[in-house]
């Protein structure tokens, strides 16, 4: 009787649930997680919530919190789903993502009326001196 060594070449197929295409936040911490073999415990653990939260973003019934992001940052090595077009009210999102920050914290922060942020927030107008705020206070935070 003779045996013969296989080998088989190719990507093995991947486990039920594995995220195929990114289009949820909860689809980018699914997938890492299902490729680093971790458990939802663990990646809780890393970002900061308990297993309910993680279950509930990974099957789309829940948008994460902003002050989540700072972990899934963190646990992911990039913010997922962001997209910068180089305007102002793409750098102060990405900057409220990074640091988790509500537009009341922010708006603290920067001397500027919370409404006016989330008018920027949402790509519409505000007035000339509200931008030189918030222009100059992202200056300030990038170096």
């Amino acid at each position: 009787m003779s045996f013969h060594r296989l080998s088989f070449s190719g990507l093995l197929p991947k486990q039920k649930g594995y995220s195929t295409e990114l289009k949820t936040v909860g689809d980018h911490i699914r997938r890492k997680r299902m490729d680093e073999e971790l458990t939802l415990s663990e990646v809780g653990g890393i970002i900061g919530v308990n297993n309910n939260t993680l279950t509930s973003w990974s099957l789309h019934d829940v948008y994460p919190m902003i002050r989540h992001f700072p972990g899934i940052i963190k646990y992911l090595g990039y913010a997922p789903l962001f997209f910068d077009d180089g305007s102002l009210s793409s750098q102060m999102e990405h900057y409220r993502r990074v640091n988790g920050l509500s537009y009341k914290k922010l708006s603290k922060l920067i001397g500027c009326d919370e409404a006016r942020l989330k008018r920027l927030g949402n790509k519409h107008r505000i007035f000339q001196q509200s931008i030189d705020k918030i222009e100059q206070f992202l200056k300030g935070v990038s170096h």
